[in-house]
């Protein structure tokens, strides 16, 4: 995936589609449409628009932590988890 295709991160990638989960479960597909009835803001002050949770771009974002190699993934969110207490 080159950073060019996409215009916010993995990370805002998957916590809309947690948010998206927790309330209102729509299918990957759908995703975009809940967005487009409830609003985005994006905590960072960059411009973020409904097109950037579409789900070829969702889908995207849940496949990078696998083709990062996933035990690595899970080790570095723990060592840094274990290093902010």
């Amino acid at each position: 995936m080159k950073k060019e295709d996409c215009n916010v991160s993995i990370g805002t990638r998957i916590a809309a589609l947690i948010i998206n989960q927790l309330t209102d479960r729509k299918a990957l597909y759908k995703v975009e449409e809940f967005y487009e009835k409830q609003g985005i803001a994006s905590p960072y002050g960059t411009v973020v628009e409904t097109n950037d949770f579409n789900d070829d771009a969702l889908s995207r974002a849940l496949d990078a932590p696998y083709k990062a190699d996933l035990s690595i993934v899970m080790m570095q969110a723990c060592s840094r988890h274990s290093t902010s207490r």
